[in-house]
């Protein structure tokens, strides 16, 4: 059972996924861990996804593992589930950007909501479904991990906000930032395959130091206007 999550810089070149195809199942959902596993731990109720293309043992895996407070869904697109696995780690640094800069509800709404129209383009164009996308695997584990002060990706982008770099940042939150190494994956697969990726190509000017997160924020604004 694959638990991993993002991807490094060369894993998605070729338009497939690292772990498809090795392993028969990838889990993913509103429940991630560290972050939110001390929840389920705590029986607090919580849900999440699995995928795999093997149905009976995917279902006995589904019925082992599901408990009152903790509910398996299971679907057969490991693809879909684990791109959007990675991408929501670079949507919820943005977001932490955009509520570090106070930017308010409204903006962060509108941000997770363009957030997943750019995963839908990368998952499409990596040969998952897109209905993937609206459930625990896609939105339910974005808005977990992109609101959240107990997502590590979230805090992330929060310190870049308030100025630090790159390295300062990943310094203070003192554990692994899964949306740093996918953002730049998905930034040069973007470009290699000409997608408009504009979230995921501000981040990684932000990372590398060639905008600040309040230009960043005026790039993606002056943007083109265009039929959402």
């Amino acid at each position: 059972v694959e638990l991993l999550q993002g991807a490094r810089s060369n894993e998605w070149q070729n338009r497939q996924c690292p772990l498809v195809g090795c392993l028969p199942f990838v889990a993913s959902g509103g429940a991630q861990w560290p972050e939110f596993g001390h929840g389920t731990a705590a029986r607090f109720t919580s849900g999440q996804r699995s995928s795999g293309s093997r149905r009976p043992p995917h279902h006995d895996l589904q019925q082992q593992l599901s408990t009152e407070q903790f509910r398996l869904y299971r679907n057969n697109d490991p693809i879909g589930t684990e791109v959007a696995g990675g991408l929501k780690n670079v949507m919820a640094v943005a977001a932490g950007i955009c509520d570090g800069l106070q930017l308010g509800a409204n903006a962060r709404a509108s941000l997770l909501t363009r957030a997943l129209a750019e995963m839908a383009t990368v998952l499409h164009g990596l040969g998952g479904r897109q209905e993937t996308l609206y459930g625990l695997a896609g939105i339910g584990d974005l808005l977990a991990t992109a609101t959240s002060p107990l997502s590590r990706n979230y805090r992330f982008g929060l310190c870049l906000a308030e100025g630090l770099g790159r390295q300062q940042a990943l310094a203070k939150v003192g554990a692994t930032v899964e949306g740093v190494p996918t953002c730049e994956a998905i930034a040069a697969l973007g470009q290699q395959q000409q997608w408009a990726l504009p979230i995921t190509e501000s981040v990684a000017a932000v990372l590398r130091s060639e905008l600040s997160p309040s230009q960043a924020l005026s790039q993606l604004m002056s943007r083109e206007l265009r039929c959402e």
